[in-house]
This record gives C-alpha cells, structure tokens and sequence, in this order.
C-alpha cells in the first residue's frame, strides 16, 4: 500500500529550513509518510529529471504546503507548483515564514493557511495531517524547537546586516507642503508629537523626554524623534517652508527591526496621511548607482520585482507591495549650512500595508543588484 504523499513547493533556496520542517514532520509521524520536495536529494535522486519526477510528485499528492518566504516570492516557481496542485483538486495550504501570508495578493490569498510563528505555528501541520489522513499524532513541537529552526531561517534568508551599509535612516514630517497645482497641504505637527508620547506611554514603552527652548526631543529604542517649533507665520505668509513647525525622525540601523516596526506604528497616528517617505543615507565606501539611465537599464530586466513609476521618471515601484522608490540628490546641513549634496534611497509606503521583512527583502534585492555597491579601498 502506498503511502499518502505530502509536497511541498518551496523555493531551493530554502533548503535547509525546509529540510529542518520535514525532519521533525518524519520524526513525529514515524516515516507513515511520503513527504516530498524537491530538494533533498531523495524524492528526487541525483541526475534525474527533476521536471519528470516534480510532475509524478504533484501526481501522487493528495495535500500541498506552500511555503510563503522572501526566498519564494523571488520566483513564479510556487505559483506554477500550486496553480497545478489545484487543477488536480490537490488540497493547497500556503505557509508563511518570514512573511505575512494576510498581505498576500491572488490567487494564493484565497486559500486558507497559517504563518509560523512559535511552536504552535509548527503544530499546525500535525494538526492539518491529523484530519487529513485521520491520524492521531500528538501535537508537541515546542517553541524550542522553533527556534532551532530559526536559525536555518536565518541562514536560508541572506540575513543582512543594515548597521555595515546605512549611517542611518530619516523621516521628516512638516507643518505645510506645497502641490502641484499651487495649493498647500498642511498637518498638525504639535498633535502628532503629543499622539507620540500618549501612544508610548500607553503601551508602556521606555523612553527619554527632554524639552530645551523650542525643541522637544524624545528617544526610544533606535530612534530621535525632535520636534522644532518653528516661527509664527505672519499676514505676508513670509515664513520660509524650513522655518516652521516639523518632525525629524532619525532611526538607527542597529537592530533595525525593532526601530522600524515601531516607526511604521508612530507614522500611523499621522492625521490624514497615507503615505510615509524615509531616506537611507548611507556609509563611507557605500554607494548608489545614481544616473537615470543606469537604474532603468538594471532594474527593467527584473520585471518580476521592479516596474517603472508611469507619472515620474526615475520612480519605481517594488513587487506590488505599495512601495516606491527612487535615488536622488539630497542637500545636508552643518551647523545650519547648505553643504554639500548627497545621494539618498528614498523610499514611500503605506505604513499599515508594510512588515519589516518588505524592507529587508527590498534592500537586499539592491545590494544582489548592484543598485547599492560598495568600493573597496
């Protein structure tokens, strides 16, 4: 009697996470089990024909986990696996690791799946086995176990380190920008400062306070956050835009991931405010690939990830993720000074529509591009 077959469609790239997962999966069930995947050298024996055997596969399933990485949604690959999975009236549950399977898009939003997290994520797939096959296996993946694999996570996900490129990361909120038709739009910098400090007092997140004449700063994990009290504007309205009320936001690129994902929280107490641009300003030795030319010859042969912004050239937009961005020359100040200019990344999106593993995957894509490049001295 054969076995009932299990597959899983993930990306080769993940390798040894997903070898991990099945390991602990053989374990449990005792090998009653066939689970297979294209990678591990035995569903597949080496110098066959990997398409041959991925379609017998397919063939022989009866339920398909698909696992949701920044690895996998480099590649159609998973949808091609699933799509055909689902022809054949094969059960398809989407996994996600490292990213958020409700920020999905169809048509793999439109199947039921889980996100693993913790131990219990993990024992979702004893429980899915369970009533899938009517088994009784006892659910005991524990967070432990978890976390050991985690580390083949963060092999498998090219893990960088932000702190090597960026010198930091900035946001400025004003009290008035001007349109394109010549209008303004205003927001009221003082209230956002105040939601701040109620929002950090209310989830009891430890922070410094300090107010010196007309600056009010705060400092909470890796982040500055100064609101300057700019000049009252007179009848004339002859206040320059630099002189009134704003908010600078200065965020480490130490332990990113926690800055950031407060950051995303903070920027939606902005009243009336959907988007939010941040700039990368990078090291000494790092660099942008800058000229307009340049970035559109290397991006547009990575259709899958990179498309151009229609109303703006030099404007780009990242996987259909809400997210835009573009390299630019920027002026900085010192001691109040227009010094020189520099070239930051910056990029805009929707705060509520945004988790940290979109940045790390964004980012990293531009160092694999050579968009973000480093000269050794």
């Amino acid at each position: 009697m054969n076995k009932p077959t299990i597959f899983f469609s993930h990306s080769s790239k993940d390798k040894d996470l997903i070898l991990a997962i099945k390991s602990k999966l053989d374990s449990i069930t005792g090998g009653v089990l066939e689970i297979f995947l294209s990678s591990d050298g035995q569903s597949i024996p080496f110098g066959r024909n990997w398409v041959h055997k991925i379609e017998e596969g397919l063939n022989q399933a009866s339920l398909m986990f698909v696992f949701i990485t920044p690895n996998s949604l480099d590649t159609n690959w998973i949808y091609f696996e699933a799509g055909f999975a689902y022809s054949k009236d094969i059960e398809v549950i989407p996994v996600g690791i490292g990213v958020d399977i409700a920020l999905l898009k169809p048509p793999l939003s439109l199947l039921q799946g889980f996100n693993i997290t913790s131990g219990d994520g993990l024992n979702n797939f004893i429980t899915i086995i369970n009533k899938k096959f009517d088994y009784r296996f006892e659910e005991k993946i524990s967070d432990n176990d978890y976390m050991s694999i985690i580390d083949f996570q963060n092999k498998s996900f090219n893990n960088l380190d932000l702190s090597e490129i960026f010198d930091c990361v900035k946001y400025e909120l004003l009290l008035e920008y001007g349109t394109t038709s010549g209008g303004k739009v205003t927001y009221n910098v003082e209230e956002f400062f105040k939601n701040i400090k109620t929002y950090l007092t209310k989830h009891n997140i430890k922070h410094s306070y300090e107010f010196f004449e007309k600056q009010q700063s705060i400092l909470v994990y890796g982040i500055k956050i100064v609101y300057k009290i700019g000049k009252k504007q007179d009848e004339k309205g002859s206040i320059r835009q630099d002189e009134l009320d704003k908010i600078n936001f200065t965020i480490s690129p130490f332990n990113f991931e926690k800055s950031f994902n407060l950051f995303v929280q903070l920027a939606q107490l902005i009243e009336e405010k959907d988007w939010v641009h941040i700039q990368f300003i990078l090291r000494n030795g790092y660099y942008y690939l800058t000229r307009d030319e340049d970035l559109a010859s290397v991006l547009s042969t990575y259709p899958e990830e990179f498309s151009f912004a229609e109303e703006r050239i030099g404007s780009y937009s990242y996987r259909d993720k809400d997210m835009k961005f573009s390299i630019y020359g920027d002026y900085f100040y010192e001691l109040g000074r227009r010094v020189a200019e520099r070239y930051v990344l910056g990029l805009s999106f929707i705060p509520q529509n945004i988790i940290y593993r979109d940045v790390q995957n964004f980012i990293y894509s531009l160092v694999d591009k050579g968009i973000i490049y480093k000269i050794l001295q």
